[in-house]
């Protein structure tokens, strides 16, 4: 089929001026028509691209029409090509019955009726059309079906296999083969036996046509595999049950790659601390020498030598800062989520109280909404309203930078806003600055180590939330993130 819905169709007779005219009875139905005018060309044409049609004309020189089809036929891409026979002699039983068998839909006679014959073609092409898409529709199917990662099985009402996939069968420890050898039953754990019968019969008995539990499985090698199952009843339409459709997720794995994972990542959390313990104290000292040098040979250094100490001062205090900002980043990401009722007004009242110095400097304005009372980690939304307030009074303009922080609810969240008058974020950027280490702006426009952000994002992801950035009206940035609201969804 092409893009424009058109179908491949193709005419077959030796004749010339019977290819014209079949070409202008099928060019109202707007489809493809490709002309034969042998058996031999036919073949040529259905060895390189499939058909919704083949008209074929019976009686042709060398190769007739039966012989044609019944080559085609042999391929089995071709079996469900639909052929109608065309002839310009008197029909006989014996040749209907012939080109029947060969694998023909219709037999006409010609000259043909223009209209029954495209009305023939069309409903062809529309039944190819639906064979294909079905087609198409399993095909998916089948490679959902042994591709996906989690164990899926078709069982018959009566507890027999009907198919199952890879996956399944790993989880289970046999090939399908040995699967398929008793029922799925028996890969159960006797004492969940009962409870799964009893299950079935309801599932075909009455509403709803669905359950889960957990299930023990009886591996090949007699270890107990905890599954969740999710089963439903497949039925026709008259409500009478075709299948189980059966899910299962490997629990047993699943808990076990969670407590790696854990593991993991309090050996990276204990890790971060000794490496910056261990980075932080030969730091300190550079600083405290450079600094006692600079002291000690007041008057005698030069002011380039001066110049060079205050390089030194500043690298290292940058890779202190660094250093905080990477714990920062470990930590907002491990340990146990706190959520408590927490008062976000009182969050950001505290940010502002420890950015008291900034603000003054700075001689911002920041003004606060209503703010609810909402379940959440507190240390952790502090420190997303610090790092935004910080942003919002660092990136400003030449005039006093003007905040507001603000709140609203929807969609069973609570979305907050933190909008500035600032230097704004560029749209193509806007992704970019919630990663690690991302800067827009060199150290000598604006201080920092491009970590805070992807500290808020870490944060609010964790929480269940988004974060992101959108242009302020009137100019500057509005950031805005969400945090769930688990008191509603109670």
């Amino acid at each position: 089929m092409s893009s424009n819905g058109a179908a491949p169709i193709l005419v077959v007779d030796d004749d010339r001026k019977n290819l014209a005219a079949l070409e202008t009875v099928l060019a109202p139905l707007g489809h493809d028509v490709v002309t034969a005018d042998s058996g031999e060309a036919a073949l040529r044409h259905v060895l390189r691209d499939d058909f919704a049609v083949i008209l074929m004309d019976v009686r042709m020189p060398t190769m007739d029409g039966f012989e044609t089809v019944e080559l085609i036929k042999r391929r089995k891409r071709n079996q469900d090509t639909a052929v109608i026979f065309l002839t310009g002699v008197e029909k006989e039983a014996r040749q209907v019955f012939r080109g029947y068998s060969a694998g023909a839909v219709d037999y006409i006679s010609k000259p043909v009726d223009t209209d029954v014959l495209r009305s023939k073609v069309a409903v062809l092409v529309d039944l190819h059309r639906k064979t294909y898409a079905l087609k198409e529709s399993e095909e998916r199917f089948r490679t959902a079906f042994a591709n996906a990662p989690i164990g899926i099985a078709l069982i018959g009402p009566d507890g027999e296999w009907i198919q199952a996939n890879e996956a399944l069968c790993e989880m289970l420890g046999r090939s399908s083969a040995e699967v398929f050898q008793q029922p799925i039953c028996e890969f159960t754990r006797p004492a969940d036996r009962q409870h799964e019968r009893a299950e079935f019969r309801r599932l075909i008995a009455e509403k709803p046509r669905f359950y889960q539990a957990e299930k023990r499985l009886e591996h090949r090698d007699g270890r107990v595999v905890r599954a969740l199952v999710s089963v439903s009843l497949a039925v026709d339409a008259q409500a009478r049950p075709l299948n189980f459709i059966w899910q299962l997720v490997d629990v047993t794995e699943l808990e076990r790659r969670a407590d790696d994972l854990a593991r993991s990542n309090a050996e990276l959390e204990q890790y971060a601390h000794v490496i910056s313990h261990d980075l932080k104290e030969p730091l300190r000292s550079i600083g405290g020498f450079v600094q006692l040098l600079e002291r000690r040979y007041q008057g005698e250094l030069d002011t380039e030598a001066h110049r060079f100490i205050g390089f030194t001062v500043a690298g290292v205090e940058r890779m202190q800062a660094l250093i905080d900002d990477l714990l920062s980043y470990s930590r907002a990401g491990s340990g146990e989520l706190q959520r408590d009722r927490v008062d976000s007004r009182e969050l950001v009242s505290r940010a502002l109280a420890s950015l008291d110095a900034a603000v003054g400097e700075a001689g911002a304005e920041v003004e606060l909404g209503e703010l609810p009372t909402i379940v959440a980690d507190g240390s952790g939304l502090g420190q997303v309203f610090q790092n935004l307030l910080s942003n919002a009074i660092k990136f400003r303009t030449d005039d006093p930078p003007r905040v507001e922080v603000s709140a609203k609810h929807a969609d069973g969240a609570w979305s907050f806003g933190v909008a500035d008058s600032g230097i704004g974020v560029e749209s193509a950027h806007a992704e970019r600055i919630f990663r690690i280490f991302q800067r827009l702006h060199t150290r000598d426009e604006y201080g920092g180590t491009g970590v805070g952000l992807a500290i808020c994002k870490r944060i609010v992801e964790r929480h269940g939330g988004r974060i992101w950035c959108e242009p302020h009206l009137g100019g500057g940035t509005v950031f805005r993130f969400t945090i769930p609201d688990a008191e509603a969804s109670r």
